[in-house]
């Protein structure tokens, strides 16, 4: 069977099942958001810096 539809197996050791996101969002409270938002915002500051001594 496809495991999309066994909405209630549990997908962590222990049988703890997996935890959706409300409805509302909260999206951005996740350690995967704010990594992502972290690693964006370096590589922009990284490029604008090194692009600005390029074209001098």
């Amino acid at each position: 069977m496809n495991e999309k539809s066994q909405p209630d197996r549990p997908d962590r050791p222990g049988g703890a099942p997996r935890k959706r996101l409300r409805p509302s969002g909260g999206y951005r409270d996740t350690a995967s958001f704010q990594t992502a938002t972290l690693i964006y915002d370096a590589t922009y500051r990284f490029r604008e810096k090194f692009q600005k001594l390029r074209r001098c």
